[in-house]
């Protein structure tokens, strides 16, 4: 066996006889001995081709279709015989059949750690075959146990090697285990048929059947996944924001639709991308006055009575029904400003006794005592 070692396989294969015409010649044996008992009544012939049939019956044996017959002679390995159907051979060779078909080791679910430590649930099934039928039976003690041991433990290697998913630092060529599930199945046969080819075992295929974190921190990694998701979706939803805005301003730019200057441009700006990045439906609010705040007299900014209250009447245009007093920011009151304030509220009654604007009295602007002594 020495030269077969060498050259990287044992089987070597053994020619046996047809059994179909030994079964035909063990008949006729046995045809020979009922004529040689009756018509010849000669009992040596009798007792040659009874021990001629006895030992032509023992060297049947059946091989199936992807079944190798491995036979020995007194601990020797001879060959391996793998045709099938109805074979003779010796009576005193040995004869151990194996079977050459395709099996499934499904490898139950397993708890390893990642490549960062976190711990994972993996699961793998493997399709492997006999292919040296020596090896199989001679070099372990039972190949199938052998096979379902070693894919266990190269399922765990292989899933220590890469990461469950994707980091916080994406990167393209970074394999995990799962976004790269035919890779890590490639290098799990090609480390699984390392590790078995010392018992006369191909592996066939390896693919992976259950990938999950351990639920010990599923729950802390399912959200960080959907916080994920959430930051990539609205990345998206600004960015075409951004674009439907600029494309708005650019329309009504070349269009001369309307004429904004900084101030207004950046509020519509404000507005479109409020509209357009909430997460919830928005509210319209018409504007039936001024696009600006309100009109200045001397110190202070006269704001109209309906912009506070947000109600116009729809029977009416729009006009100042009560007056709003804001200081300029940066101005100092002026001496007798509490006497002015009186007097502008004096000053904004009507002859209905409601507030009203002092442009629309038609008393002007009310200025503080300091202001008419200069």
């Amino acid at each position: 066996m020495a030269e077969y070692r060498s050259e990287g396989t044992f089987e070597k294969p053994y020619r046996t006889m047809n059994g179909i015409a030994m079964l035909l010649l063990a008949i006729a044996l046995l045809a020979l001995v009922a004529l040689a008992l009756a018509e010849m009544r000669n009992p040596a012939v009798a007792g040659i081709a009874l021990f001629a049939f006895v030992f032509t019956v023992g060297g049947f044996f059946m091989l199936q279709p992807n079944e190798a017959g491995v036979l020995t002679l007194f601990g020797a390995y001879l060959g391996t015989e793998r045709n099938p159907g109805l074979r003779w051979t010796l009576p005193w060779n040995s004869r151990r059949r194996v079977s050459v078909r395709a099996r499934n080791n499904n490898i139950e679910t397993l708890k390893v750690n990642d490549k960062r430590g976190n711990p994972v649930e993996i699961g793998a099934v493997v399709v492997w075959r006999v292919s040296d039928t020596p090896q199989a039976l001679f070099d372990v003690e039972d190949f199938d146990q052998f096979v379902r041991v070693q894919s266990e433990s190269a399922l765990r290697h292989v899933a220590t090697r890469y990461d469950y998913d994707e980091g916080e630092e994406h990167d393209p060529h970074v394999v995990t285990l799962r976004a790269g599930a035919d890779v890590v199945a490639e290098a799990l046969r090609t480390e699984l048929q390392a590790r078995v080819q010392l018992a006369g075992v191909k592996v066939e295929e390896a693919k992976l059947t259950h990938l999950a974190y351990a639920p010990e921190i599923a729950g802390a990694m399912l959200r960080r996944q959907q916080a994920d998701a959430v930051i990539a979706a609205r990345t998206k939803i600004v960015a075409g924001a951004v674009s439907m805005v600029e494309l708005a301003l650019k329309s009504l730019s070349e269009k001369k639709v309307v004429e904004l200057d900084d101030e207004r441009r950046a509020s519509m700006v404000s507005n479109l991308m409020v509209v357009l990045c909430s997460d919830r439906d928005t509210q319209p609010v018409v504007n039936t006055g001024t696009l600006y705040t309100g009109i200045f007299h001397g110190g202070a900014q006269v704001l109209p009575a309906a912009r506070r209250s947000g109600v116009v009447g729809r029977d009416r245009a729009p006009r100042a029904v009560g007056a709003e007093i804001r200081q300029r920011p940066g101005r100092i009151p002026a001496a007798g400003s509490a006497r002015a304030a009186r007097d502008r509220g004096e000053g904004g009654r009507g002859a209905a006794g409601e507030a009203q604007d002092p442009a629309v009295s038609g008393r002007g602007p009310v200025r503080s005592d300091h202001e008419m002594r200069q």
